[in-house]
């Protein structure tokens, strides 16, 4: 048994979104997804229900992006060996993506400010391709298309 959770945090500026999760899930033999948008706003929050014949290949290409091994963002270092302070300032103006990946015997939580920026800022470190993949193909297949930077 397996769960994978994005949580996908929008601008603050953008008054017209609120918090998204997907959740991939895996238990007896059989991948379940989910969506929720407007997960914090009650009376617009909804759930929409994915395509499960579509989902062995989602995690495919997760895993082939390294999602259940992507290092924390505070780790991260330029050419210099110097962390990258910058990924951790305050922005209100970045959607923020917080992974969960959970078992029963582990957790493991990691979270990127706008990955497909930093993927170009810092094309020599593949973990932030890997990560603005993951959510690329996460966003791809929940149909969501205003939620990347």
């Amino acid at each position: 048994e397996f769960e994978l959770r994005l949580f996908i945090f929008p601008k603050w500026s953008d008054n017209k979104e609120g918090l998204s999760i997907f959740i991939l899930s895996f238990k007896s033999s059989v991948w379940n997804a989910r969506l929720f948008k407007n997960a914090w706003l009650p009376k617009q929050s909804q759930e929409i229900s994915l395509k499960s014949d579509e989902l062995d290949s989602l995690w495919k290409e997760l895993h082939k992006n390294n999602v259940l091994t992507i290092p924390l963002a505070q780790t991260l270092v330029d050419k210099k060996g110097e962390i990258l302070i910058d990924q951790l300032q305050n922005d209100n103006y970045s959607i923020s993506y917080t992974f969960e990946l959970l078992t029963k015997d582990a957790y493991r939580s990691y979270g990127y400010k706008c990955p497909l920026e930093f993927s170009r800022k810092y094309d020599y470190i593949p973990t932030f391709k890997n990560v603005s993949n993951i959510v690329q193909i996460i966003l791809q297949i929940c149909k969501i298309k205003d939620m990347s930077c």
